[in-house]
């Protein structure tokens, strides 16, 4: 059965003349069986005025035939590496400074990344604010590394203090 809500326009198979009764003696086979198509009859509501009644239906043997939907490409393997956030007592060179708009959240993060001897990374977003106390995360680094955020790549560096509300930050030099 089909049905379409806009006029409630619907289309029903006769059960009269769709049943098929198989002969005692004789065997049907599926390509006969496949060639017997059902009559398709449409009821039209009288109120419906004819010249708004588009309908075109076809017998299920010539109905186009959907080309296969592709399957997609597989995804490429890719090493998700997660960092983990600094802690008190971490030592390391700072590998990567980056700037980054989270509109979640309508503000501005300086991105931090200090990798450290072992070849670990450890990563922290420091909020960009224009002034800054000494104990907050970016004033921290403000402090021991100055205010030029552009220059702090490749500095070595140690987490001194690392809990809210107080942080310090203070350069290291390189072991020998």
């Amino acid at each position: 059965m089909y049905a379409w809500s806009g006029w409630c326009l619907v289309a029903r198979q006769r059960k009269e003349e769709a049943k098929i009764e198989p002969k005692e003696e004789a065997k049907i086979e599926p390509k006969e069986e496949a060639k017997i198509e059902p009559e398709v009859v449409i009821e039209v509501p009288s109120e419906v005025p004819k010249e708004e009644i588009l309908v075109a239906v076809k017998p299920v043997s010539e109905a186009s035939v959907q080309p296969p939907v592709p399957v997609p490409a597989p995804m490429p393997l890719v090493e998700i590496k997660v960092a983990r956030p600094f802690y008190e007592g971490l030592e390391g060179v700072i590998t990567d400074v980056s700037v980054q708009y989270f509109a979640n959240v309508n503000a501005t993060g300086i991105i931090v990344a200090i990798t450290r001897d072992d070849g670990e990374i450890f990563s922290e977003s420091l909020w960009w604010r224009l002034f800054v106390g000494s104990k907050s995360k970016l004033g921290a680094f403000a402090s021991a590394l100055g205010a030029d955020y552009n220059k702090w790549k490749g500095k070595r560096v140690r987490i001194v203090k690392w809990s809210p509300g107080d942080r310090r930050v203070e350069e290291v030099k390189p072991p020998t």
